[in-house]
């Protein structure tokens, strides 16, 4: 087996402690387990492997995207691993320890001010592009429909195979690109046409990294709304809460996105009956100390 090859078949872990009643089941889809850790290795894959079947990327070229962290080290991994190199815009806000990941692949960074977030981050990354096309491939993380389509062929299938012959009437995903609620939304309300799919953001004065607010913020163009049947929104405080019940109840070490989505999970399903929620954790919580 290659590195790339033990992308994807991640856990779905059932929680045994932390569930709003007696009556609900959650089921815990633990991306931190891929290499790079997280959940982005499946869209970086997909969107790479596209563009060098396409002949879009080659090795005379430098891969650019801009990202808040986890992309980044998802394609400074997988960059490493094929022999292209790597060029990251991200927000100086940016977890320390996800800048020291991105540059042990041997990735080089560019900063733009925090408070312009990842759509910042964008517009950046576009300008260096159009100053020098022909030395970038921009797998555009926000536009690509092969992020969504990562999940569509490998989350959700993944998810349905694991679930076996329990009933899923949930999903939880957060909204950031969208690709994976987008994806995994879009296959299981294939297979299963009664699921309610469930999204999950942060208050536009209240950022959680990972997530974004759509109301305030540049909306993907892989984004479909008609998929998503409700959005809640979390604080940043809740976030941190239940990621760290989360580690201490169940073992799980998750990082904030991870834990907003379970703390929207808990509040939306507290007066839920007889449901099995499947939940997405996106990445792991080392990277966030």
């Amino acid at each position: 087996m290659y590195l790339l090859d033990s992308i994807g078949n991640t856990p779905l872990i059932k929680l045994k402690w932390i569930n709003p009643s007696a009556n609900v089941s959650i089921y815990a889809k633990y991306e931190g387990l891929n290499p790079g850790g997280s959940i982005k290795d499946r869209p970086a894959l997909f969107m790479i492997q596209n563009a060098l079947q396409k002949g879009q990327l080659t090795s005379e070229k430098t891969i650019l995207e801009a990202t808040s962290g986890n992309m980044g080290i998802a394609l400074a991994m997988i960059g490493s691993a094929i022999g292209i190199k790597v060029k990251i815009v991200l927000p100086d806000t940016t977890s320390p320890n996800k800048l020291k990941v991105i540059k042990a692949f041997g990735a080089e960074t560019v900063f733009t001010p925090g408070k312009y977030g990842t759509d910042g981050a964008i517009e950046t990354a576009r300008s260096l592009y159009e100053r020098n096309p022909e030395k970038y491939f921009i797998p555009n993380q926000f536009d690509n429909k092969y992020n969504l389509l990562a999940h569509y062929y490998s989350t959700g299938p993944e998810i349905l195979t694991q679930m076996r012959e329990e009933r899923i009437d949930y999903l939880f995903a957060g909204i950031g690109t969208t690709g994976t609620i987008i994806g995994i939304g879009k296959y299981l309300k294939e297979k299963i046409p009664d699921i309610k799919v469930v999204g999950i953001e942060p208050y536009p004065d209240d950022p959680i990294e990972g997530l974004k607010n759509l109301k305030v913020s540049r909306v993907p163009k892989i984004f479909d709304p008609l998929l998503i049947d409700e959005i809640i929104n979390v604080t940043s405080y809740e976030a941190n809460r239940t990621s760290d019940i989360l580690a201490k109840n169940e073992g799980i070490l998750a990082g904030l996105s991870s834990g907003a989505i379970l703390a929207g999970a808990i509040k939306y399903l507290k007066d839920k009956k007889n449901v099995n929620a499947v939940v997405i954790l996106p990445d792991r919580g080392e990277r966030y100390f």
